[in-house]
């Protein structure tokens, strides 16, 4: 796709809409999504224009190879609520999603996989849950959550091994740090995300610790999960990144913290 003046601006990092704020900003990171995004955002836009709530959708399509962008740009022009972000070059999940933060105008952030994964109709599970908490994760693991068709054995085995690893070293309390479908009060990613260091899908995992270290309070929703097929995800070697990544992030913790405890020379 040819970018335009405003693409070209948002790459930037530069708002270009009106500083009104909005109620909800919701971030969709879509990586080649050509024949998927425009049946989503149908649903994206149906949701906000039923919601007593203003609402913006930025779309984050970085790096993308094939029509994403295109489709997108087109569908933005006959939808005043839709914003296209786009990078030439391959953000990752994380990176993609922090072009998104750093360009919402909403009180409360949310982000939602771009591939039908979790129903736009779920979101008012996520705002409610706000009412009395910092962080809405939605969750795959509590009771009363649904999966529905259930992801390959193998995506499960490697689902609940990285689990265990953030439950153990990070996260005690958070059955699901991983699903594509969280609500944030603005102020929490305001407070963490110039801490977040990764580009990765473990971006979940460092916004949530951050969140909780900084005294801002999470809380699980079961949510509806249906597994769809063609995900960038590679089980093994994104896998065995993440852990890497987690594990380092853990290590700079405990070293962040013993710089703290380090008394003046």
């Amino acid at each position: 796709m040819e970018p335009t003046e405003s693409t070209l601006a948002l790459r930037e990092g530069r708002m270009l809409a009106d500083s009104i704020e909005v109620d909800v900003s919701m971030v969709v990171p879509a990586y080649n999504k050509e024949h998927r995004i425009e049946a989503f955002l149908d649903r994206l836009v149906d949701f906000a224009e039923a919601s007593p709530l203003s609402c913006e959708i930025i779309v984050v399509a970085d790096g993308c190879t094939d029509g994403t962008c295109r489709v997108v740009e087109e569908y933005s022009r006959g939808n005043s609520a839709v914003t296209l972000l786009t990078s030439p070059t391959r953000l990752g999940k994380g990176g993609g999603l922090k072009l998104g933060f750093r360009n919402c105008r909403g009180s409360t952030i949310l982000y939602i996989d771009a591939d039908g994964s979790y129903d736009p109709d779920q979101i008012p599970r996520l705002l409610m849950a706000l009412d009395s908490a910092d962080c809405a994760v939605g969750s795959r693991a509590l009771p009363g959550a649904v999966l529905d068709p259930m992801p390959p054995r193998r995506r499960i085995i490697a689902g609940e091994l990285f689990s265990r690893m953030v439950k153990l070293l990070l996260l005690e309390k958070i059955m699901d740090t991983q699903a594509g479908f969280k609500a944030f009060k603005r102020e929490v990613i305001d407070s963490t995300l110039g801490e977040v260091s990764t580009n990765g899908f473990d971006i979940d995992v460092q916004l949530l610790v951050r969140a909780k270290n900084k005294g801002f309070n999470l809380v699980e929703v079961p949510v509806t999960y249906r597994f769809v097929g063609g995900s960038s995800v590679n089980v093994l070697r994104d896998g065995l990144s993440m852990g890497l990544s987690v594990l380092s992030f853990w290590l700079r913790l405990k070293l962040e913290r013993l710089m703290l405890r380090k008394p003046d020379a």
